[in-house]
């Protein structure tokens, strides 16, 4: 490497870092997922979901409520809430995924870390 290039950039081991900030944690009910989720139904309001897939895998998604730019014109057969699912947009895969309401593990919302109890 050569001097010139050394003396313009810091080696990783000088950066500083800011402090990781903690969350606050709460435990919530299964009956009082949906209640919390319902605020966050501003479609600008993202959210992460921890849950328990269909395969048995766990799985950590960041997403959205109430999204509609991503439509393709079809209409679901099935009311999803009434068979115990979520549709969210999941934002990294910009693509609409349904999670299952009693498989979710933890939920993290404007700074505050929510684990479901029972």
């Amino acid at each position: 490497m050569s001097k010139k290039y050394q003396s313009k950039h810091r080696s990783i081991g000088e950066v500083k870092y800011p402090p990781l900030e903690r969350l606050e944690m709460k435990k919530i009910s299964r009956k009082d997922i949906l209640e919390l989720l319902q605020e966050n139904r501003n479609p600008n309001t993202i959210f992460s979901v921890v849950f328990l897939k269909k395969n048995g895998e766990i799985r950590r998604m960041n997403c959205m409520l109430g999204v509609k730019k991503h439509l393709k014109g079809g209409k679901l057969k099935f009311n999803p809430l009434e068979r115990g699912y979520l549709v969210v947009l999941d934002t990294q895969k910009k693509a609409y995924r349904m999670i299952n309401l009693e498989t979710i593990n933890n939920i993290t919302s404007k700074g505050v870390e929510y684990y479901v109890e029972g």
